[in-house]
């Protein structure tokens, strides 16, 4: 068991967008905003630093189309105290 258990994702309010492509509207988040990922540490987690790496999938959209969707790799860099 690592020093920290995954906990629940909060995303920022999707806008609902129209587009020729699509005849309903989509669910959709635009320009810049955050994600929050919020984790448990262990009882017994030892006061050093570490890394949570994951995945993150997404799928980019234009007014003309939505692209195939893409997973990347996520590393971020933690300090228990």
């Amino acid at each position: 068991m690592g020093a920290l258990e995954g906990g629940t994702i909060v995303y920022p309010k999707a806008s609902q967008e129209k587009y020729d492509f699509e005849e309903k509207p989509l669910s959709v988040f635009t320009g810049n905003f955050d994600l929050t990922a919020n984790f448990k540490v262990a009882p017994n987690a030892p006061a050093v630093p570490g890394v949570a790496a994951g995945t993150l999938r997404y799928q980019a959209c234009s007014s003309k189309a939505c692209y195939p969707p893409k997973t990347v790799d996520v590393s971020i860099p933690y300090q228990v105290q």
